[in-house]
């Protein structure tokens, strides 16, 4: 049995017919003593008009395992088995699978009739063997289908490659061409400015420098999101002043903002960072540009702040925002909202040059921007070489769109029926709410929570005679900020809502509607720039 062990061991590893073959040959050889064996494989160039020979006679056993030739039948097939003999015994062991797919010939010369050696060992070897033989077929499928889809990727690479030569030759003569006539024109404008002395020339003028300078932008913006794709653009990494970044945006971006008298804001940092200098002042560029040609009302600002080993530069503005399930495919190249986001037209390779160039840099930004509030541009920049390392073995995406938190109400109750249908209706609008019928609670959800509210709703009175007042008071300076309020109370008095109203926004008189509360909710958010609930 050992042997037998082995045998299937060792015809198991076979991955090709011949050695399959070879294998089966020399275990029966090596298991009955057998003086000739011979196996033949439907298909198998080798021995493909032998197993067509032989198969006929073959086919009339394929009901049984196995048989011995009659002497008949091992005359007809004598040019086929050597050594014919009267005293030759010759086994047949057909494989099937469905049909008949290969045969196995054994045969002794000395083996009178009564004699014969004990079949179930060859038996045994014989189901391997088609079990080898299937598994052979398989894997020769598999091989070949491997190799027609990887030469059918070879050719769709190189197409790929070629398209992108093509691509990157077209972008440079077009750039080179585009470039001469605007030159000239350049040139030409620049005469004709110091040539003018009249104020309506010149502004004229300076539009159409302007402009050209906006074309010049275009046609580098293509070639460097191509250069970046094809991987041509390397990063050079140095120590860098984040003021030195800040005063060159202030340069660059004063008088376009002062046009459209918006308010931009600068928030510097002493920190030094490590990124490439002329690749992050593209990002920013980028960025600060878009803010400030979406903003047609408020302010713009440029804020850097350092969290543990990052500088965090983040553009904010007072623009129209981007509607969250659009958010991802501003990044994509070539892709414009809207015409009712702004007035001006563009080709949309802004935001994907400055998720390349932040790709190329291991540097994430993040996007958070909501309807009618407007938007912020965050970077995450190393501040030294282990922040550095981090970020290059970071795996996730390098734009990220952080949910924004609901609305958190704390409503101040003390009746347990009344805070629950409040709470319901706040939550089905889609707040975060959060109860206490006290101070001493009001601390403990709110330290839970590890969130301060943004709005309170409170009742006058609360529980063991506390004002709910005096609760909103302590709970802002606990807090170090002022919360806005709502209260509602059952009293009409007059003086009651006066002494109120020095604390809180808003007084409503119980019963309160469920519409009036979600109204003054929704002012206070809108007066205070308050997430909006989901």
């Amino acid at each position: 049995m050992q042997m037998i062990t082995t045998w299937i061991k060792r015809l198991s590893r076979a991955r090709d017919i011949q050695t399959a073959k070879s294998l089966v040959s020399a275990a029966f050889t090596a298991l009955s003593d057998a003086d000739f064996v011979t196996v033949l494989v439907a298909g198998d160039e080798l021995t493909a008009h032998s197993f067509e020979t032989t198969s006929n006679l073959a086919k009339k056993y394929t009901d049984d395992e196995f048989f011995w030739l009659s002497p008949n039948e091992a005359i007809e097939l004598a040019q086929f088995l050597p050594n014919n003999s009267p005293n030759q015994a010759v086994l047949v062991i057909p494989i099937k699978d469905e049909k008949l797919i290969a045969t196995i010939w054994v045969s002794w010369n000395n083996c009178p009739k009564g004699t014969e050696p004990v079949v179930d060992p060859l038996l045994i070897l014989a189901q391997c063997f088609l079990i080898v033989l299937k598994n052979v077929v398989v894997h020769s499928q598999l091989a070949k289908q491997m190799a027609e889809r990887t030469s059918n990727l070879s050719e769709a690479r190189q197409e790929a490659d070629a398209a992108n030569q093509l691509k990157s030759r077209f972008l440079s003569a077009a750039s080179h061409d585009l470039r001469q006539p605007l030159q000239q024109i350049s040139s030409l404008i620049d005469v004709l400015v110091r040539q003018s002395k009249e104020q309506l020339p010149q502004t004229q003028l300076k539009r159409i420098q302007r402009i050209i300078s906006d074309m010049n932008t275009l046609l580098n913006s293509l070639l460097n999101l191509d250069r970046l794709e094809t991987g041509s653009i390397e990063p050079i990494f140095k120590k860098i002043q984040i003021t030195d970044i800040f005063d060159t945006l202030k340069s660059d971006f004063a008088l376009q903002a002062a046009e459209k008298n918006l308010n931009l804001v600068f928030e510097p940092s002493p920190v030094t960072i490590i990124s490439d200098r002329a690749l992050l002042l593209q990002i920013v560029r980028n960025l600060l540009g878009n803010a400030i040609k979406y903003t047609h009302l408020g302010e713009v600002r440029v804020s850097a702040n350092q969290e543990n080993d990052f500088l965090i530069l983040s553009i904010s503005d007072t623009g129209p925002g981007i509607e969250q399930e659009k958010q991802a495919s501003i990044f994509d190249a070539f892709y414009q909202l809207p015409s009712q986001h702004n007035n001006s037209s563009g080709f949309g390779i802004g935001l994907a040059l400055v998720k390349a160039l932040a790709q190329t840099m291991n540097h994430p930004i993040t996007l958070v921007s909501e309807i009618g509030k407007g938007s912020v541009f965050s970077i995450q920049l190393p501040v030294n070489n282990s922040a550095v390392d981090e970020l290059h073995n970071q795996d996730d995406d390098i734009v990220q769109f952080p949910e924004q938190d609901n609305c958190m109400v704390l409503y101040l109750e003390d009746d347990d029926e009344l805070a629950d249908s409040i709470s319901t209706l706040l939550t089905m609008e889609g707040y975060q709410v959060i109860t206490a019928g006290s101070s001493v609670e009001a601390k403990q959800v709110i330290d839970e929570q590890q969130k301060i509210p943004d709005i309170i709703v409170t009742d006058n009175s609360l529980d063991a005679g506390e004002s709910g007042i005096e609760v909103v008071q302590q709970i802002r300076i606990d807090a170090e900020k002022y919360i806005p309020a709502i209260m509602l109370t059952g009293y009409t008095e007059r003086t009651v809502h006066q002494k109120a109203l020095k604390v809180v926004q808003t007084v409503l008189s119980k019963p309160v509607d469920a519409d009036d509360l979600l109204k003054e909710i929704d002012a206070i958010q809108q007066d205070n720039n308050q997430p909006k609930p989901k």
